[in-house]
């Protein structure tokens, strides 16, 4: 299918009006809210703490007065956020050599999958015919 403003090919997934761009991104089914039901009250980067009805209205204030949300690493005994400036060299080992080792272990636990099926078309069977 095309689309008559813009000419582009639109695919099964595609947005069918044009975006603001002038194209047709992907469709998603995922909607992310952005109300909090009762508010919540943030205390950093005001005078006194604040209350918010929506994320964006938080975000809003916080780059009237110059700030932004980031996320940061506390340091050397940061549990939660990690260092993303540093390579885990084993665990990209790990990982790049995960995709032919499960074609190994794949082609081991099922030596015939290559093999073709072959479908006969016939009478119902019931559980009687496996006995």
């Amino acid at each position: 299918m095309t689309c008559e403003t813009c000419h582009a090919e639109i695919n099964i997934g595609d947005w069918p009006f044009c975006d603001a761009g002038g194209g047709h991104s992907r469709g998603t089914n995922t909607v992310v809210a952005d109300d909090v039901p009762g508010g919540f009250v943030v205390e950093n980067g005001f005078d006194r703490p604040t209350r918010f009805d929506s994320k964006s209205d938080h975000v809003r204030a916080l780059a009237a007065r110059g700030l932004e949300l980031r996320v940061k690493n506390a340091g050397p005994d940061d549990k939660v956020i990690s260092r993303w400036d540093t390579v885990d060299l084993d665990a990209a080992k790990a990982l790049l050599e995960r995709g032919p080792q499960a074609r190994r272990e794949k082609a081991d636990r099922w030596p015939l999958a290559t093999e073709p099926i072959t479908v006969t078309v016939g009478g119902v069977i019931t559980s009687k015919d496996l006995a």
